[in-house]
C-alpha cells in the first residue's frame, strides 16, 4: 500500500499561517506515567524481541503490557514517524494523520482543516527500550526508544492533539486553550466502512476487520485541583467528518476532549459457526468456544 501523505495547503496558506501564528503553544506538558503506573516494569524486566509487529501485539496480550508507542528507526514504511502496538491493532503515526491496521484491514484518521504541517512527536519518554530484528541481514533496528504518548502540536489553532494509551488500548486528547474553538475539530475516517453513533453515545467505525470503537467523550475543564464536567457527544456531519457537540463551558479556561478507541475483532470464516460460550479474564481478554467448518 502506498504511503499516505497529508493534504495540500489550500490557497491562502499564508494567511491560515498568520492565523496559526497567534496560537503558538510553549512546551506541552502532559501528565508523566510512572513505570509503575503503565507497567512498563515488567518491559523493563525483558528485551523486548521483534520479527514483526505482530508479535509486539502479542506481548502486550501474552503479559498485559500497556500500549506504548515507539520511534520509527525503519522498521515501519515512512513516512511513519512513531508506532504503537496495542491489543490487536498496530497504529502508524505521521504527519497529519494516524493509520490503524487491524485484523488484516487498515484506514486512516485525518483531521479535515487542521494544520498539514503538524507533526507528530513523542513525549513522556518511558524507561524501557525495544528491538526490532529481522531474518534478512543488516534489516534489525535496535534500541529503539519507547514513549508513552503521542502529541500533535497546534492540529488546529490554539488546540493540540495527543494520543495516548488507557491500558491497552488508544486514547486520544483534544487539548483546547483558552479562547479557541473547538468546533473547528473534524475527524475524517479514510478507507473504513460506515460510520454510526449508537445508542449509548459511541462513535461506531465499521472496517472489514472488525469495528473500531469511541467511547463517548468525557469533557472536562479544571481549575483549582477541581474538575468540572462538560455535556459533549460525537456528531456526523453531513461531509462524512465526525465533530464534538459541546454544552456549555468557560471559554477563558482550558477544555480537554478525551475519547477513547476500543476494538471489536471479528470472529470465524467463510462457512459456518456456532459459539456456545464467552468469557471475559480480568485482563478484559474474551474467549469463546463452539465449532466451525471455516478453513479461512
Amino acid at each position: 500500500m502506498s504511503p499516505m501523505r497529508p493534504p495540500a495547503a489550500p490557497a491562502g496558506v499564508a494567511v491560515r499561517k498568520a492565523q496559526w501564528s497567534k496560537f503558538i503553544d510553549p512546551p506541552v506538558k502532559v501528565a508523566s506515567l510512572s513505570a509503575e503506573k503503565t507497567g512498563m516494569r515488567a518491559l523493563r524486566a525483558f528485551i523486548l524481541l521483534a520479527v514483526a509487529g505482530p508479535l509486539c501485539e502479542a506481548a502486550t496480550r501474552e503479559w498485559n503490557l500497556p500500549l506504548f508507542f515507539a520511534a520509527n528507526r525503519g522498521q515501519a514504511p515512512k513516512p511513519a514517524q512513531y508506532i504503537a502496538h496495542g491489543a490487536g491493532v498496530r497504529v502508524l503515526f505521521s504527519p497529519g494523520e494516524a493509520r490503524f491496521e487491524l485484523s488484516g484491514t487498515s484506514f486512516a484518521i485525518r483531521f479535515d482543516g487542521g494544520n498539514p504541517e503538524a507533526s507528530p512527536e513523542g513525549t513522556q519518554p518511558l524507561p524501557g527500550r525495544v528491538n526490532f530484528l529481522s531474518a534478512v541481514r543488516n534489516r534489525s533496528v535496535l534500541d529503539v526508544p519507547l514513549y508513552g504518548a503521542v502529541l500533535y502540536r497546534s492540529l488546529y489553532p490554539g488546540i493540540n492533539m495527543v494520543y495516548g494509551g488507557q491500558g491497552r488500548y488508544l486514547k486520544s486528547e483534544f487539548l483546547v486553550r483558552p479562547g479557541a474553538d473547538p468546533s473547528l475539530i473534524r475527524v475524517r475516517y479514510l478507507g473504513a466502512g460506515a460510520l454510526r453513533i449508537d445508542g449509548e453515545g459511541a462513535l461506531i467505525v465499521s472496517t472489514s476487520g472488525g469495528d473500531l470503537r469511541q467511547e463517548p467523550p468525557e469533557s472536562y475543564q479544571e481549575a483549582g485541583g477541581i474538575r468540572t464536567s462538560v455535556e459533549s457527544r460525537f456528531f456526523l456531519n453531513a461531509d462524512g467528518t465526525v465533530s464534538f457537540h459541546l454544552g456549555a463551558y468557560d471559554s477563558s479556561r482550558p477544555l480537554t476532549i478525551d475519547p477513547v478507541i476500543t476494538y471489536s475483532t471479528l470472529l470465524g470464516g467463510s462457512g459456518a459457526e456456532r459459539a456456545t460460550s464467552v468469557a471475559v479474564d480480568s485482563a478484559g481478554s474474551a474467549y469463546l468456544t463452539g465449532f466451525t467448518d471455516s478453513t479461512n
